[in-house]
């Protein structure tokens, strides 16, 4: 046994068009994980949320990447 705990985080991210005011949409992710504690399952859940992050400009979208890597 490894002593870690399963974790469940939700992640919502918001998309925005740079120049526009107001939201265009949001993204919302569901992750369950095991980690050793509270404090490595918050740090993870944020590592999580920022490998979510999209940057894209109208009509194209750049590389999402692939949560497999985590």
């Amino acid at each position: 046994m490894t002593g870690k705990q399963w974790y469940y985080a939700q992640l919502r991210w918001a998309v925005m068009v740079e120049g526009k005011q107001g939201l265009r949409e949001w993204h919302d992710a569901a992750h369950i994980f095991l980690s050793e504690d509270e404090q490595s399952a918050f740090q993870q859940a944020l590592e999580i949320g920022r490998l979510g992050e999209d940057i894209h400009t109208e009509g194209r979208r750049r590389w999402r990447p692939d949560w497999q890597r985590l």
